[in-house]
């Protein structure tokens, strides 16, 4: 910590702005959200989030471009590399761009997610901000907030200290600050301060979309303007609560918009304290819960509709207590062969192949015991009567009957299987035809991406999947006049074109075949 000297008036207001703006910082290192800054070619800074989704140091994680973080391939057959290149350059271009995306751990993990780019100016150049976001079955935006209020806090109680700074220390934390604001500014999180009194000092983006009203309109306007009394006094609770030293949880509460619409919102909140250990101010951290109160309220009112589905699901439903079978559904009583009184009280591991025991059962055990394993994956079900039947496994830890159990989805492969096999038979014969007759074929989407690739022609032609075909073949920016993919589908007939092949130097005749 440097020590203090006198300044001018405007150093002694860029200290000012620092320390207030101290709190942008706190937000970026707590938030669990994985925020991180990038350029056209590689990351700069990210939070501790983003260390933890991915699973490295910041020293391996800086200097990396998006796609070292990813899969050789998207989803769509296209190299991440070249995906990554093109959305960064949308974002760069429009300004923002949101869309979904697959990245891979240290650990070899892939993991879908949707990525937030947004786009802003710092010292002289253009940057990016992204938010990268997990997708799962049970996402919920504010997950482990206790944790980080917490360091909020504990953040705080530093800033409170007090600092000046020397002036390199000064222009490295004016750096930080400016992209601290912007990370706040775009977080999918509301985030509010308010004085002792709960006026309004500041609101981010969010909360002024939360609350549908402007920001310059906040201004000299109170939280009670916005919480109807009954939860006002949940929330005057829950400082007091804090302002004592208490721990408190995170707590939900109905609130308003600027035009009278209720909401249901949670709420993580931490108080700030001065010097002499004084509150003086509250910071919190809100997040619309409305739909998923909704979704509580009709699941409640609905039970038996709910028991009625899983009466009548085509799926085997499979409840395990303690290692027991619990419940069983008609159709896994019909798909296993055994009654549910001879299964009920059973152990359910009884019904797995003996091969499979092993390994089905570190993945229960696991699970129940709060570990990462996977939710779905495939075993062999054994059938009263021997019947090895393969089966997709989707499992679920739940509540039952008072008790932490395993709720699981079982769905017969064997159609499935059958298919595939009768597939890959009809694929191998195809390839073995065609490439007796020296007959090349591709499988191309309606948008021109080749998504499958001949063998054959890789040899000759290089490896194109993922690629236009206009432009790998024919060197164009647009699909050819006399190109026959949409003509096939829409008229769903084959279509015979003779197109001349830059990459052969050739006229060559192409037969386009519409299928699903």
């Amino acid at each position: 910590m440097a020590s203090k000297k006198k300044g001018s008036k405007k150093t002694e207001a860029v200290n000012e702005n620092i320390i207030r703006d101290e709190r942008y910082r706190l937000l970026f290192e707590a938030s669990q959200d994985a925020i991180m800054f990038l350029d056209r070619e590689r990351f700069f800074d990210c939070n501790p989030a983003t260390l933890k989704m991915f699973g490295l140091t910041k020293e391996e994680f800086i200097k990396r471009h998006p796609s070292e973080i990813s899969p050789p391939r998207q989803s769509n057959g296209k190299t991440s590399r070249e995906e990554a290149d093109r959305r960064i350059a949308e974002a760069f271009t429009e300004g923002t761009n949101k869309f979904e995306w697959i990245h891979r751990r240290s650990s070899g993990e892939d993991f879908a997610a949707t990525v937030w780019l947004t786009a802003f100016p710092l010292e002289g150049r253009d940057v990016l901000q992204a938010t990268v976001r997990e997708i799962s079955p049970s996402d919920e935006s504010l997950a482990d907030l206790e944790l980080h209020r917490l360091k909020l806090q504990m953040l705080l109680d530093e800033q409170t200290k007090g600092f000046v700074m020397e002036k390199d220390d000064r222009k490295r934390a004016e750096k930080e600050v400016k992209r601290l604001i912007k990370a706040v500014e775009s977080s999918i999180n509301a985030v509010a301060f308010f004085d002792m009194d709960l006026n309004f000092i500041y609101a981010n983006n969010a909360l002024c979309r939360l609350a549908r009203i402007e920001r310059d309109d906040l201004k000299n306007r109170n939280a009670s303007d916005f919480i109807p009394p009954k939860s006002m006094k949940v929330i005057m609770e829950n400082i007091r609560r804090l302002i004592d030293g208490q721990e408190i949880e995170v707590f939900e509460v109905k609130s308003l918009t600027a035009q009278g619409q209720e909401l249901w919102i949670e709420i993580a909140g931490s108080v700030l304290f001065s010097d002499l250990g004084e509150p003086e101010g509250l910071l919190a951290i809100i997040n619309d819960v409305t739909e998923r109160k909704r979704i509580q309220k009709a699941l409640e009112e609905s039970e038996e509709k709910f028991k009625s589905l899983v009466e009548r699901s085509l799926d085997g439903i499979l409840i395990i207590l303690d290692g027991k079978v619990a419940y069983m559904n008609p159709a896994l009583i019909k798909l296993s062969g055994y009654s549910l009184k001879e299964q009920l009280g059973r152990d359910f591991i009884e019904n797995v192949a003996p091969e499979a025991r092993q390994d089905v059962m570190v993945k229960y055990k696991s699970r129940m015991a709060g570990g990462n394993v996977p939710q779905i994956y495939e075993t062999i079900l054994m059938a009263k009567d021997g019947t090895r039947i393969p089966i997709e496994v989707n499992a679920g830890v739940m509540e039952f009957l008072g008790e932490p159990a395993d709720f699981v989805y079982l769905r017969d492969l064997t159609e499935r299987r059958k298919a595939m096999d009768d597939f890959r038979i009809i694929k191998d014969r195809l390839e073995y035809v065609l490439g007796a007759t020296k007959t090349g074929y591709d499988i191309i989407d309606p948008d021109y991406n080749v998504v499958y690739v001949d063998p054959a022609w890789t040899k000759t032609l290089g490896d194109y999947q993922g690629k236009k075909c206009y432009e790998y073949f024919k060197g164009m920016k647009k699909p050819c006049n006399i190109c026959g993919i949409q003509e096939a589908l829409k008229s769903k007939k084959t279509i015979v074109t003779e197109e001349y092949l830059m990459k052969e130097n050739r006229y060559t005749e192409v037969h386009t075949i519409p299928f699903e």
